[in-house]
């Protein structure tokens, strides 16, 4: 869906989710493998969020709202 409304990248059409699936991955590993508060968790999962964002081509301008509502979905 994004890909058909121009948000992305064209190159996400062939590797949009593996690059997806892997900053999943990463911030999964880094959950397990850290102590971190709950706070710092989110903080860090919001910047690697905007960071992928980013990396896919969504525009910049769109990106802290994108975040943000995210941010607001983990309560």
């Amino acid at each position: 869906a994004c890909r058909a409304e121009g948000l992305v990248r064209p190159e996400a059409a062939r590797a949009g989710v593996l690059f997806w699936l892997g900053t999943c991955q990463m911030l999964m590993m880094n959950a397990v493998e850290s102590d971190q508060s709950r706070a710092d968790a989110a903080q860090r999962m919001a910047d690697i969020l905007a960071m992928a964002l980013a990396g896919l081509g969504i525009d910049a301008a769109r990106i802290p709202e994108l975040v943000e509502g995210a941010k607001a979905r983990l309560g």
